[in-house]
Order: C-alpha cells, then sequence, then structure tokens
C-alpha cells in the first residue's frame, strides 16, 4: 500500500475492524440443524398447566389452562403472565416428571411470569437469554412448546421483523416485539423462541390467526425479557414510574 501514511493507516484500522465484526457475525451463530436445537434445547422446555378457580360462576366454575415455560439457568421457570393469570394451582411437566409450583412474580403489562418448582430441579441446565446484539432479520428462528397440548414440539422458521408494536395496552411501547414466521399456536405461550446455537432471542406471547392472517407469531425480546426476570426474582414484581392527578 503506498500513499500518505495516515490515509493507509485509516483504511488498515477500517479493514480490521470490519474483518473483526465479521468473525464476531460468524462466531455469534452455530448453524444447528433443528434436529441438534431440539436436542440442545428441548430437555429445558417444560409444560405449565394452570387451574384457575371462579367461586361466582356454576357453569365454567374450574378454568384451567395450559401453555408452555422454560428452565432458566438458577432453576426456575420462566413463562407467560397470561399462562398462569390468577391461578389456585399450577404445575409443570418437565422430562423428571409433575411438580407443583409456585409464581415467584408477574407482570401482567409485559406477559410474564417466572414460577419456582415445589423441588428444585436435579443439576438441570437452564437457556441462556440473548439480547438485541444476537439478532436480525433473517436468521433462522426455532419456538419449542406444546403446541394444542399435542405433546413437545418444534418449528422452524426465520425472524421475519423486529420492534413490532403489538397495541394491546399502553405499555406496548416498552416492548416492541420479534415476529417470526415459525409455527406459533395455543400452548406455545411462554416457550422460547430460539437461534441456531439453542440460545433464547425472546418468548413466544401470541400470534395472528384466521382468514386475514398466517404464520404470524411474536415473541418478547431477550433485552426485555431478561431484566424483568431478575427483577421478578429479586422482588416479586416490576416498580415502574407513574404520574396522575
Amino acid at each position: 500500500m503506498s500513499g500518505n501514511p495516515a490515509i493507509c493507516l485509516a483504511l488498515a484500522l477500517a479493514l480490521a475492524g470490519f474483518q473483526g465484526a465479521a468473525a464476531s457475525a460468524e462466531a455469534s451463530h452455530c448453524g444447528l440443524s433443528a434436529q441438534e436445537v431440539y436436542e440442545r434445547a428441548a430437555p429445558s422446555v417444560v409444560e405449565v398447566f394452570s387451574l384457575t378457580i371462579d367461586r361466582f360462576r356454576v357453569a365454567g366454575r374450574v378454568l384451567p389452562s395450559f401453555g408452555s415455560g422454560f428452565y432458566l439457568q438458577d432453576g426456575r421457570v420462566a413463562t407467560n403472565y397470561h399462562v398462569v393469570a390468577d391461578a389456585q394451582n399450577v404445575i409443570i411437566y418437565d422430562e423428571e416428571g409433575a411438580w407443583d409450583a409456585m409464581v415467584v412474580g408477574s407482570d401482567p403489562l409485559l406477559d410474564i411470569a417466572l414460577l419456582e418448582r415445589a423441588f428444585a430441579p436435579d443439576e438441570r441446565q437452564g437457556l441462556e437469554i440473548v439480547g438485541a446484539d444476537m439478532l436480525s432479520v433473517g436468521q433462522q428462528a426455532f419456538t419449542i412448546g406444546f403446541p394444542l397440548g399435542l405433546g413437545k414440539s418444534i418449528s422452524e422458521g426465520i425472524v421475519a421483523g423486529t420492534g413490532r408494536v403489538i397495541p394491546r395496552t399502553t405499555w406496548d411501547w416498552l416492548s416492541p416485539m420479534i415476529q417470526t414466521d415459525a409455527a406459533v399456536n395455543p400452548g406455545n405461550s411462554g416457550g422460547p423462541l430460539l437461534d441456531d446455537c439453542g440460545r433464547v432471542l425472546g418468548m413466544v406471547s401470541r400470534s395472528i390467526h384466521g382468514e386475514t392472517a398466517d404464520n404470524v407469531g411474536f415473541a418478547i425480546p431477550g433485552e426485555v425479557l431478561a431484566p424483568v426476570l431478575g427483577e421478578l426474582a429479586e422482588n416479586g414484581a416490576v416498580a415502574r414510574a407513574w404520574h396522575g392527578l
């Protein structure tokens, strides 16, 4: 390389930075197949069953609900709030059996809940939650859960979009969601959306079905999920600033 030394140095540094970024991006993906992702992550995915009793009703007095969840690295289980909302009984089904569970804390606004088994799991490896730096539109994505209560299942797709704001509550702008075309059905709620390393990109939360939509699922992103779960573990609730008259 010849010419102005300062320009040559700047170009060399820029090239080194580009090569470092490319290597980092490649290192962030593992290229695992759906079978390999399932083998790695499925043991940490659980079915969550809850019973809600409405004392003021005769018909429909006992309301069952089911969904999915996944073990964290501290042995607790993450799931959606709507899976366990107002539940009198919560049961976790994993590969060791059925376990009574308690709700450690919940955040109804962002639809996140943290559960704890009555007996600690036996050295179970929890799933790692990653943030936006591991997320890109078009990358492979997998869901593992219990669609329609049929049994533990995996589906494959891509990250179809990011930053999707679904207008459910006035707080939804705090949690713009990941959109995926991996199949998401009732029963998948609370399960993980995984990358090709078996890491959690987000928590499956909802989908849009009907004559006007197909394969449109949404997940709470990891950078929103992780701090909320940490606060629920510490305080049992999420404190937010508010104002009013």
